[in-house]
């Protein structure tokens, strides 16, 4: 590799802002399909998000509430990764065809397909694969973004008091 302090400061300046580009593109994944396929992990865009959002909230709605007793979990990252752990128990305790439609959904949103392309083609482990470490990455970015953007924000108090 080569050192920053050999090339010229131009370069240097490129290769920094390159490594900062970088960081905020979003990393590319894949998912094998049953038969080995690699498919490649869209951009997961905000039609899409909603759509995963509304399937987790019906997912959890049939889900026993046993699971979600969670001690501890303080933040959504918190909560997420102790539902995480919880998973195999979660799916071994599905009765509901709702509830498997749900995590399909989500499964099918995640990746860009359908359900019936998701039913066609994962197994549980691979769909586990794909739902939890988005739903744990969505968790952790919005717990470490809303305290920046709070902090930004003009005091409401401040903005009373002089008007």
């Amino acid at each position: 590799m080569l050192e920053n302090q050999n090339l010229p400061q131009e370069r240097v300046d490129a290769h920094t802002d390159t490594e900062e580009i970088d960081k905020l593109l979003p990393e590319k994944r894949f998912v094998a399909t049953v038969t080995g396929q690699q498919i490649e992990i869209p951009v997961i865009v905000w039609k899409r998000e909603v759509a995963i959002l509304r399937a987790l909230g019906k997912l959890i709605a049939v889900l026993p509430k046993e699971l979600f007793q969670t001690e501890g979990a303080s933040t959504p990252g918190s909560l997420l990764k102790s539902l995480s752990t919880k998973l195999p128990a979660i799916l071994g305790s599905l009765t509901s065809d709702e509830a498997l439609e749900q995590i399909t959904a989500i499964a099918a949103e995640v990746i860009g397909r359908d359900s019936q392309w998701v039913e066609e083609n994962l197994s549980s482990v691979q769909i586990v694969e794909l739902i939890i470490p988005f739903l744990l990455k969505r968790a952790k970015d919005l717990t470490t973004t809303l305290p920046k953007l709070t902090r930004s924000l003009p005091d409401l108090q401040e903005s009373k008091t002089s008007a």
